[in-house]
């Protein structure tokens, strides 16, 4: 008895049972079993169970007992690429799917091959030629998703051809789900239409290119491409601008952009995703920051310092002019306590990321605040309340690190006040300023 004749006789006419014709009792189980089908997707163990159960039957020939329920998670598996042993499974397995009319076979079969896509291998292949054999007997959606993307069953470049086609969109989210795809990020084949999709995508370089790619990675209704399908979208955002400055537009929304979904590189314990994203991306960030952190640092400073407002846009002028010459390429910002509050209250107002991107000024000076910079080798130090300036070459010992959560300015502070490293802010710009400059050559 084959497995086909055994489980249709589970839905046969029972003897002596007048109450429906059998054919409409054996149409009525039929759609029983279409509409609600057995589940294909199981544990390891179980999985391993069924194995058992199904070539202990091939060898038996006895049927008796076994439902679609112990066949679905098999073919699932053997289209996904789980199960590829022993031969006489296998073959069994194919031989199911090659000639059952039976639609929730074709569903796992092709649930099982989208699942495990991988571009020309070996389990890809084999289910790619079962379904190109059946694709007119396929079930919804999947019959439709064929229908308008039938590169779908090309084991080898599929997904590179799926890609193409929701390339050519504005939308390409929708794109993917007019094709057929319902869930465009699932794993498998539509994640690998993902990485080609980013792949081949054109250099974003304007604003427009690069939020019709935001919006592919991470859809506003939420969801969106997995973690690793997100670094690729970043690298690819950010690879137009490792060495050139975007305008001020498209780096300020990139910005938001990075800080939303990937998170501040600064703080390497909010987000593991800056531990694959390539240094270079994360160098391209973190100089972004640095403008921010110096602008939010002048800015917070200049509210709680209102004695010299001259001075401090003499420091701010000099500053951020080190940094648009490329000279300063990180900056973080350790604010004492009332600073800490103003930072608070302008985050409240305007909502900018570096107003609450900061660390607490712990030290023994409770109305001090530190910039600390890196320009090269070297790391500088700023301050608030006539702090003197630091430059800390490469080999100092002892010199601050940059991104720690507090400080203490005691262990900072260089001494005597004369020591060579330091520079009080004495003769105007002109004289500490044209020191900074010698210190960094």
């Amino acid at each position: 008895m084959s497995l086909a004749s055994a489980i249709v006789g589970l839905s046969a006419p029972v003897a002596g049972c007048a109450t429906a014709p059998a054919a409409c009792l054996e149409e009525a189980c039929r759609s029983i079993r279409d509409s609600f089908p057995a589940p294909t997707v199981v544990t390891d163990n179980t999985l391993g169970k069924l194995v058992d159960l199904i070539q202990s039957r091939i060898s038996s020939g006895n049927w008796i007992g076994i439902t679609e329920a112990n066949v679905l998670p098999l073919i699932h598996a053997l289209c996904r690429g789980s199960i590829s042993e022993p031969a006489k499974l296998v073959e069994f397995l194919s031989r199911e799917v090659n000639l059952s009319r039976r639609p929730a076979f074709l569903a796992a079969a092709m649930e099982g091959y989208l699942e495990g896509w991988s571009k020309g291998s070996t389990h890809t292949r084999r289910a790619a030629e079962l379904l190109l054999k059946r694709q007119g007997d396929l079930p919804e959606p999947h019959s439709d998703c064929v229908s308008r993307a039938p590169e779908c069953l090309d084991p080898e470049f599929g997904a590179r051809s799926v890609a193409a086609r929701i390339l050519k969109s504005n939308e390409p989210l929708e794109a993917m789900s007019n094709l057929g795809f319902g869930e465009p990020f699932s794993p498998g084949f539509a994640t690998e239409v993902g990485k080609c999709f980013v792949q081949d995508y054109p250099l974003p370089k304007s604003l427009a290119l690069a939020q019709r790619l935001a919006r592919w990675a991470r859809p506003e209704n939420g969801g969106g491409i997995g973690d690793e399908g997100l670094i690729g979208t970043l690298e690819k955002l950010l690879s137009p601008w490792h060495q050139r400055v975007p305008a001020e537009e498209i780096q300020a929304w990139l910005l938001n952009w990075v800080l939303e979904h990937i998170g501040d590189p600064r703080k390497p314990g909010e987000s593991g995703h800056w531990l694959v994203a390539t240094e270079t991306s994360k160098r391209t960030v973190l100089t972004w920051l640095a403008g921010q952190s110096i602008e939010a640092f002048m800015n917070v400073i200049s509210a709680v310092e209102t004695e010299r407002p001259d001075m401090w846009s003499e420091r701010r002028n000099f500053w951020m002019s080190l940094y648009k010459e490329g000279v300063i390429t990180e900056a973080w910002v350790a604010l004492h306590p009332a600073a800490q509050r103003e930072a608070k209250r302008r985050f409240e107002e305007t909502k900018e990321p570096a107003l609450e991107a900061f660390a607490q000024q712990l030290g023994g000076r409770k109305d001090t605040s530190l910039l600390i910079m890196r320009a090269g080798d070297h790391i500088l130090v700023e301050g608030s309340k006539n702090y003197r300036i630091h430059v800390f070459d490469r080999d100092f010992p002892g010199r601050p690190e940059l991104y720690r959560d507090s400080y203490r300015d005691q262990d900072i502070t260089l001494s005597p006040s004369n020591h060579p490293a330091t520079k009080y802010h004495r003769g105007g710009i002109n004289n500490w300023g044209s020191w900074v400059r010698r210190q960094l050559r």
